[in-house]
């Protein structure tokens, strides 16, 4: 859709990296378009892929366009790297917030088996620390995981008073609060903003039911354009589809490099990165975002939560509290 409404001629090669687990993977998708010539900007989604191609983008000077949450590390590398949504850093404070401000003491956490939830984990950990909030559980979670029951009764012994889901997939998000219900745990359930990513009907929203999490604020979301996007993006992929955040973020993205183009030769990445990169606050059908030197992005956060079925929020003009 960036590429029918950007003014510059973009030609797209889709190369898949597979399971954000699998960095190897996509290191060699990388390979594959570097080995094309012509190819100068490449759209990156996992953390941990990000990080296992940002030394072949330097050497091929190719400008990696992250559409995914980055940590301090990538940033630290000095990748050709620009990203579209935000640090991990930056969401998790919002995060420690809002379980701070529910009066939780003793958390208990789920988290894939990949560098994006281990630096959640840890960055998570780490904030609530200064308030006095304790992880008394971490539980390590593989894909192929199904069955939480096990999990779910060890966390009795651990005095847990709420649980905080970290980046689980959509199944398994489900999994654990059906398994959850039928063990008749009353836990609190925390989350990110990947909750509403992918869960979109009615009997999915319904087993959510009560789950707090972080999730940015768009102050473009009755905007006649980001109106006009998602009916567009309805009637290509389906009447009752609606874009996540990151479809959002990736397609402003877009656009500001299709906007850099306008000063920039293709080939010239760095030239393209500056432009990107200038500090200005700019405001697309994502909302307001700022894209740092670093190449950081920064976009405010609230917090919501599934109340009779329905993504509501529960606060929008949130201050995070600085010894976090």
């Amino acid at each position: 859709m960036a590429r029918t409404d950007a003014k510059h001629a973009f030609i797209l090669d889709f190369q898949d990296e597979g399971s954000c687990d699998n960095p190897a993977r996509s290191l060699g998708a990388m390979q594959k378009l570097v080995n094309m010539s012509r190819v100068r900007f490449v759209v990156s989604g996992c953390l941990s892929g990000t990080k296992a191609i940002g030394a072949l983008a330097k050497q091929h000077d190719v400008l990696l366009l992250s559409s995914g949450l980055l940590d301090r590390d990538v940033l630290a590398q000095r990748y050709p790297l620009v990203n579209f949504a935000t640090e991990i850093a930056g969401e998790s404070q919002y995060l420690a917030e809002l379980i701070v401000d529910a009066g939780v003491r003793r958390l208990a956490a789920f988290r894939p088996v990949d560098a994006f939830g281990e630096e959640v984990g840890e960055t998570l950990k780490r904030l609530l620390a200064k308030s006095g909030v304790e992880i008394v559980s971490n539980e390590l979670v593989a894909q192929d995981v199904q069955d939480f029951r096990t999990l779910l009764l060890r966390l009795k012994s651990t005095k847990a008073d709420a649980l905080f889901m970290n980046t689980l997939g959509k199944d398994q998000q489900l999994m654990l609060m059906r398994q959850l219900g039928e063990l008749r745990l009353d836990l609190p359930v925390f989350g990110n903003y990947v909750i509403e990513a992918s869960v979109t009907a009615e009997s999915e929203k319904k087993l959510l039911e009560g789950v707090r999490y972080t999730h940015p604020i768009n102050s473009a979301a009755e905007s006649p354009q980001k109106s006009v996007f998602d009916n567009k993006f309805r009637a290509r992929f389906g009447k009752n589809e609606l874009p996540s955040a990151n479809t959002y973020f990736v397609y402003d993205g877009l656009m500001l490099l299709d906007q850099a183009l306008n000063q920039c030769v293709p080939t010239d990445t760095d030239c393209v990165r500056r432009a990107m990169t200038n500090g200005n606050t700019r405001q697309g059908i994502s909302g307001d975002f700022t894209i740092k030197a670093d190449g950081s992005c920064v976009r405010p956060y609230g917090f919501k939560q599934v109340r009779d079925g329905k993504f509501e929020w529960t606060q929008m003009q949130v201050t995070v509290d600085p010894k976090l």
